[in-house]
């Protein structure tokens, strides 16, 4: 009965989309939010104006001074709904010259996933995090087709603002280390380096590992885009991060991606939970990311 109820499930786009995407939007009148803050182990009371701008309170009401600067931004996908992103800049570090385009994993928004990059924030890096169609402030629907469009769309929009991004690295985790490779690979024009880490290495294999159905699975999975096909047509510097305790997508795919990938390549195993690289590895991760920078411009950012 349970193979028969989740064969229907894999014959069905939309059904599969639904078990892919975990989307968690925030109604359009939203004024406040609750969150917390992973790299300060706190939570966090979020006052939001009419364009979603927060700003940040402790458990007191008090206005926090949080070390970095966070803007609300909109932009259009090529279906021309509006997408909404964070622009995290950093106050309490100087700048070192580079930007990151952080693509999250599956579920949640901005708002859940923003503290994923704060340890990069300390080190100097401004990051933008858009929100997919459906997830957060961001209109339209989450779909797997989707998910890629907005990616590009986020891509685009970054480069079009005319602000001094100095370096562009391109860092996605889980679903978005996914999409990431499958984004830089049609628009490296675009991008410096690029970051994939606990990623699964194409639809078809992560459906295979959380189905349980073997090559049935692997059979009945459309395949959009892949991962592992793209990151073969990418030719600038990649960096591959994969805990061997993550319990969510399998070491393996990791590795499949690293060697599929064309050099300068390099591979970062890790230990702890998964995505959990910034919170444990941050100094590392960030060493590796510099150093592909100063080597695909040619000095220091």
């Amino acid at each position: 009965m349970i193979l028969v109820a989740t064969c229907a499930t894999l014959l069905q786009a939309c059904a599969f989309n639904g078990l892919f995407l975990s989307p968690e939007p925030i109604p359009a009148t939203a004024s406040t939010a609750t969150l917390k803050d992973h790299t300060k182990k706190v939570v966090i009371q979020v006052e939001l104006d009419p364009l979603h701008q927060p700003t940040f309170r402790n458990e007191q009401g008090e206005v926090l001074d949080m070390g970095y600067a966070i803007t609300s931004r909109f932009f259009p996908n090529e279906r021309g709904h509006m997408l909404h992103a964070w622009y995290i800049t950093p106050l309490a570090a100087a700048s070192n010259g580079a930007t990151l385009l952080f693509f999250h994993g599956n579920s949640g928004n901005v708002t859940t996933n923003y503290s994923m990059m704060l340890p990069f924030v300390e080190r100097g890096y401004s990051v933008l995090i858009p929100d997919y169609s459906g997830y957060g402030f961001s209109e339209g629907k989450a779909t797997r087709r989707h998910v890629k469009e907005d990616g590009i769309a986020a891509l685009k929009y970054l480069r079009g603002t005319g602000e001094d991004l100095g370096a562009l690295i391109l860092y996605g985790q889980s679903l978005g280390g996914h999409l990431a490779p499958c984004v830089a690979a049609e628009h490296q024009d675009l991008i410096d380096a690029l970051v994939v880490e606990g990623a699964f290495s194409s639809h078809d294999d992560v459906a295979v590992a959380l189905a349980k159905l073997g090559f049935f699975a692997r059979w009945m999975t459309r395949e959009m885009y892949s991962a592992k096909r793209s990151i073969a047509e990418f030719h600038k510097p990649v960096l591959v991060v994969h805990s061997r305790e993550d319990a969510t997508i399998p070491f393996a795919m990791g590795e499949r991606l690293f060697g599929a990938a064309n050099g300068p390549k390099t591979f970062l195993p890790i230990d702890q939970c998964h995505v959990c690289g910034p919170f444990y590895y941050a100094d590392s991760i960030s060493d590796h990311m510099l150093r592909m920078v100063e080597g695909a411009r040619g000095g220091t950012p």
